[in-house]
């Protein structure tokens, strides 16, 4: 991704995979990270929101992209995505965010994503690939 800030952040995240199937999701989030950046061009940096890496776009907008199939509300992914929306609240000059995934949002996750300001998208993997 030449002309990318900082992508050590998530090369450093990726190099500490502690098992396979982590270093495998990792592979996958990044190949859907470059398709992102092809497609749009607007990627300035990588950035650390409390541990997850995501990405700066020029317009000052965060975009979280995860191959998952389905997001459901736990108490983990709450307590995540409470923390990560309040790391990038730290951050000066974000314009907004947006969670972008290859499954399906549950609604209950969905409401509470966007209360907290993300715009959801599902099933990029055809927004990103053409297919």
């Amino acid at each position: 991704m030449t002309g990318v800030n900082n992508p050590g952040i998530y090369i450093d995240k990726a190099a500490a995979a502690f098992e396979e199937s982590v270093a495998v999701f990792l592979r996958v989030r990044a190949q859907l990270i470059g398709l992102y950046n092809n497609k749009t061009l607007s990627v300035k940096s990588f950035v650390d929101a409390d541990g997850i890496p995501v990405l700066l776009t020029n317009n000052g907008k965060i975009i979280a992209i995860f191959p998952l199939d389905y997001i459901a509300w736990t108490p983990y992914f709450a307590r995540k995505a409470t923390a990560v929306s309040a790391a990038i609240k730290r951050m000066p000059g974000i314009s907004g965010k947006e969670f972008w995934v290859t499954g399906k949002v549950d609604p209950i996750a969905r409401k509470a994503l966007e209360a907290k300001g993300w715009k959801v998208e599902e099933r990029v993997r055809e927004k990103l690939a053409g297919s």
